[in-house]
């Protein structure tokens, strides 16, 4: 009887452990890049104007 007892609990602990990883695995958030056109385009020293264009930022502020 006490071998019974100690199968189960093992048994549910084993069962417990592969519910959790399944869990992670299906709530795993991917960490993704969020940045808009505008933060890409600044970064590369570009800006797009009214007509869709793209123009480097020096030439704005001449």
């Amino acid at each position: 009887m006490k071998n019974l007892l100690i199968f189960t609990n093992i048994l549910l602990a084993v069962l417990f452990f592969l519910n959790q990883k399944k869990l992670k695995e299906d709530y795993k958030i991917n960490m993704t890049n969020i940045d808009s056109e505008e933060d890409i385009l600044e970064r590369m020293g570009l800006h797009r104007d009214s007509e869709g264009r793209l123009i480097p930022i020096e030439e704005l502020y001449e």
